[in-house]
């Protein structure tokens, strides 16, 4: 089971990493197709920096989320051995 959890997890960091460089990759070609004024350029870079931030927290929210999860299932297969008499898991 934590084999799983943590190949989930891999799974899911990488997804968001690629799914960041095909953000990436779409913000420079817009930017060499629309940009003519620094006035636009500066605008997508405001709105590139606030994608790229929360972009960030939402990555931070399902690590930290993960986390609690994975606790919280350590804390009942540790619950679920002493039920059984095996003793608690170290």
């Amino acid at each position: 089971m934590k084999n799983t959890f943590f190949i989930t997890l891999s799974i899911i960091i990488l997804s968001l990493f690629s799914l960041l460089f095909i953000m990436v990759y779409a913000f420079q070609s817009t930017i060499e197709k629309i940009a003519k004024s620094p006035f636009v350029e500066y605008g997508f870079a405001i709105i590139w920096f606030v994608i790229l931030c929360l972009f960030l927290i939402a990555m931070g929210w399902i690590l930290v989320k993960s986390y609690e999860a994975f606790i919280h299932y350590k804390e009942l297969d540790r619950i679920w051995n002493v039920m059984k008499g095996h003793g608690a898991e170290k």
